[in-house]
C-alpha cells in the first residue's frame, strides 16, 4: 500500500476519496511533516502489511512518531446510509471541505459528497457554489464573514466536528438561514454522536451505544477502527470488552451526551480538575473574542495554573475582569492577546505551541 503525501487536494479528491467509496482503501499523511516523520510513517505502513480494502489515516506527527489509525473501508461506507439521513444531499448540492483531506473531518466531508454523487470543492477551490460545508469551529468566523459579504450565497448547511461551537456563533449561523449539524467522534472511533443543537447534547449516531464510565465517554460501535499500525502505549484508544474510548470527559443525561474535553487537556489546579475546552468555550462566548486557547502551566504551589491566548478586540485587563465570573480554579492567571490562536492543520488547538507563547510572558 502506497502512502499518499501530496498537498494537491484535487489529486486526493480524484484518487484517494473514490478509492475509499469503492472499497479499495489506501493511506494518507500530512506532507508538511518532516522527511524523518514521513519516512517513519512509510516504514510502519510497510511493516504492518495492511490488507487491500483497508485505509490508514496518520493522525499525529507531534509526538515524535506518526500514529497510523487502521480501519476497513466498510467501517466508513457502512455508516453512509445513516449519515446520509442526518445530512441529506441531492440535486444541486455542492460540498465544500475548506481543510486538508489528510485530516479525518475534511476527508469525511469529501467522502460523503462523493458517496452521494454531488460535486466536492476542496480548500483550493472558490466556494461560491457551496451548499454544505464541513469544517471545524475555528473556521466559523470566516464562514460568517463570507456569508455577510455574499460570498457563500447558496450555503444552507454547516457540518462541524473536532470541538463544540459556542452559542453565539451557532445562533449567528442560524440567523442567516444555515442549518448547523455538529458531531462528536474520533479518528479511532469514527462518528459517535450527532446533534442539531449540541448545546442540549448529542444523540447517539444510529448503530452506536454510549456510556460514561468514571467520567470518560465510551461507545460500542460497528464503525470503529481496528487499531494502530504499531503498538503505541501513548495512544488514546482504550478497550473494555466491547466498549471503546479515547479518553474524552463527558456526561450522559436522558440519553444526551455532553462532551467536556479530551483527557489530555485536563488541568489540575490546586486539586481541582479543569477542562481547557470548558474555559475556551466560555471565552469564545464573550463579545469581542473570536478564538481562544487555554493551557496548563506548572506552578510550585498549585501544581498547575491556567494560561489563555485570546484573539479578538478585548485587552488583557478586560479579559481578566470578565473572568471573575468563572470559578476560581478556572480563571486564567496569565494572558496573551494574539492575532491568531495556534492551531494544527486539522483546526484543533495546538496546545504545545500555545504553551510556548507563555515561556517569557508575565
Amino acid at each position: 500500500m502506497r502512502l499518499q503525501t501530496t498537498d494537491d487536494q484535487a489529486a486526493l479528491l480524484r484518487a484517494f476519496v473514490p478509492a475509499i467509496v469503492e472499497g479499495a482503501g489506501g493511506a494518507v499523511a500530512d506532507p508538511g511533516w518532516s522527511p524523518d516523520l514521513l519516512e517513519r510513517a512509510r516504514h510502519d505502513l510497510a511493516a504492518a502489511e495492511v490488507p487491500e480494502g483497508w485505509m490508514v489515516l496518520f493522525t499525529s506527527g507531534s509526538t515524535g512518531r506518526p500514529r497510523g489509525v487502521v480501519r476497513t473501508t466498510a467501517s466508513w461506507n457502512d455508516a453512509q446510509p445513516a449519515f446520509g439521513d442526518c445530512v441529506p444531499l441531492g440535486d444541486g448540492d455542492v460540498v465544500w471541505t475548506p481543510g486538508p483531506l489528510w485530516s479525518g473531518l475534511f476527508l469525511w466531508g469529501a467522502w460523503h459528497g462523493v458517496h452521494r454523487g454531488v460535486p466536492v470543492l476542496t480548500r483550493d477551490d472558490d466556494p461560491v457554489a457551496a451548499t454544505c460545508a464541513f469544517c471545524v469551529p475555528a473556521q466559523v468566523g470566516g464562514l460568517l464573514a463570507d456569508l455577510t459579504a455574499g460570498r457563500l450565497p447558496r450555503l444552507h448547511t454547516v457540518v462541524l466536528g473536532g470541538d463544540a461551537l459556542d452559542r453565539r456563533r451557532r445562533e449567528a449561523l442560524r440567523a442567516r438561514g444555515v442549518r448547523v449539524v455538529e458531531y462528536y467522534g474520533a479518528a479511532e472511533l469514527s462518528l459517535v454522536a450527532i446533534a442539531d443543537d449540541a448545546e442540549r447534547g448529542y444523540r447517539p449516531f444510529p448503530g452506536v451505544e454510549l456510556r460514561v464510565a468514571d467520567g470518560r465517554v465510551e461507545c460500542a460501535t460497528p464503525f470503529a477502527a481496528r487499531g494502530y499500525l504499531r503498538d503505541d502505549p501513548a495512544a488514546p484508544l482504550t478497550r473494555d470488552g466491547r466498549w471503546l474510548g479515547v479518553g474524552d470527559f463527558g456526561e450522559l443525561t436522558g440519553g444526551r451526551l455532553v462532551v467536556r474535553g479530551r483527557g489530555t487537556s485536563a488541568v489540575n489546579v490546586g486539586g481541582h480538575t479543569v477542562i481547557a475546552e470548558d474555559v475556551e468555550r466560555w471565552l469564545t462566548g464573550l463579545d469581542g473574542v473570536t478564538d481562544a486557547a487555554v493551557v496548563g502551566l506548572a506552578n510550585p504551589r498549585l501544581g498547575q495554573t491556567l494560561a489563555a491566548a485570546v484573539a479578538g478586540t478585548l485587552d488583557v485587563d478586560a479579559l481578566r475582569a470578565a473572568s471573575v465570573a468563572l470559578p476560581r480554579a478556572s480563571r486564567p492567571r496569565r494572558w496573551r492577546v494574539v492575532d491568531a490562536v495556534p492551531r494544527t492543520p486539522a483546526g484543533k488547538v495546538d496546545r504545545a505551541r500555545a504553551a510556548e507563547l507563555f515561556r517569557d510572558a508575565s
